[in-house]
């Protein structure tokens, strides 16, 4: 680990924006040629403050850092492969990289993060909008510039400039190890403290029985995503036949044309016949009489 390191480029991404022009006047009075990179709102700050002349021989752009075109508003710009190169760089296993793709150090970074729950007090109570609420650029820009304290200081608050300028111009426009240590665990502090803000303002949600709001937003989402597809017609209800009355059974035929019945009634006139022809005189039963 370095105990002095020269500032020769500097990487400002801030939302507040206050005391940040005596900084970058500090800066270049104690750094001539410090280059300043910058995003956004923060470029455009200080491009006014440094004059277009003054601006073109030391601010920099982040897209003209990274070579890639501006996007739309709330797309994280900063998550770029070079600007973390440019951070964690370390000379004995990156100075070939750096060398073939043109990409410099960055020695110092200048981020401060909006507090979580001041951001909250504009959401409309929504987790939905909590969510939209955490920021990632900012807080990944000092979580890199922790990482590599070993080279880089990382600024997180307008509190801290004053002394910082004043402690770069004594130590010639280096800073010292133990300066980037302290400024480190600060930059960590930060980041905690949003975590545990953000932590307990969305578990307030939930246990108001707000996490209805978040499944609606999440089903709504869904039902975007989806094709839309006709619903099926409902089939017609089927008509129920009424049992039909089974026809008569047909009467079968015996011998030829005479039908069942009349054996049946003959049947029912043997008996008859027969006492009569018990109750005659004569014994001699004629077959014609039957």
């Amino acid at each position: 680990m370095k105990k002095s390191v020269p500032i020769k480029r500097v990487f400002i991404s801030t939302y507040d924006s206050r005391n940040l022009t005596d900084l970058v006047a500090g800066l270049l009075d104690v750094c001539p040629d410090i280059e300043i990179l910058s995003t956004g709102l923060t470029h455009s700050h200080l491009l006014q403050f440094l004059g277009p002349e003054r601006a073109a021989n030391c601010l920099q752009s982040i897209e003209e850092f990274t070579g890639q075109v501006a996007v739309e508003a709330g797309v994280p710009r900063t998550l770029d492969w070079r600007i973390a190169l440019g951070i964690l760089f370390n000379e004995e296993k990156h100075r070939s990289l750096v060398e073939k793709y043109g990409i410099q150090p960055i020695d110092l970074i200048v981020c401060n993060v909006q507090p979580f729950n001041l951001a909250a007090t504009r959401a409309d109570g929504t987790i939905e909008a909590a969510c939209q609420l955490i920021e990632i650029e900012r807080p990944n820009l000092i979580r890199l510039a922790v990482r590599a304290l070993h080279r880089v200081t990382v600024l997180i608050s307008p509190d801290q400039y004053p002394d910082f300028v004043a402690t770069l111009r004594q130590n010639h426009g280096e800073t010292d190890v133990v300066d980037r240590a302290r400024l480190a665990v600060s930059g960590l502090a930060l980041l905690r403290q949003i975590d545990q803000d953000a932590v307990k303002y969305l578990s307030n949600l939930v246990q108001a029985n707000q996490a209805a709001t978040f499944i609606n937003f999440i089903n709504n989402d869904a039902a975007i995503a989806a094709p839309k597809t006709a619903a099926a017609p409902m089939p017609e209800p089927v008509a129920t036949k009424e049992k039909a009355e089974l026809p008569p059974p047909e009467e079968k035929l015996l011998d030829g044309d005479t039908p069942l019945k009349d054996f049946k009634d003959l049947a029912e006139k043997i008996p008859e016949a027969t006492n009569e022809i018990g109750s005659s005189e004569d014994d001699t039963v004629d077959p014609d009489d039957l």
